[in-house]
């Protein structure tokens, strides 16, 4: 089920991608750039608690952030 989030989410933002930089898709450039900067913001506020909710258990770093993009990534699936 996470992999096919992360696909899913992978695929979002590819296209998003194409869509801010073709010079074809003049009409959906500031949806593109609003939904990459939608998604970062989502990811910073979730993503850096968690972090330091890890690292504050005692957790390396390495092991913060496997632990916490673990469970973005369950919270993701969670939705679907």
């Amino acid at each position: 089920m996470r992999k096919g989030i992360f696909l899913a989410a992978l695929l979002a933002n590819v296209v998003a991608i194409f869509c801010v930089f073709n010079p074809w898709f003049e009409d959906w450039k500031g949806q593109g750039i609003v939904f990459l900067v939608v998604e970062a913001v989502f990811m910073v506020f979730i993503g850096v608690p968690l972090f330091v909710h890890h690292l504050r258990k005692g957790l390396t770093a390495h092991e913060a952030l496997a632990a916490s993009l673990d469970m973005m990534m369950n919270f993701l699936s969670g939705w679907v």
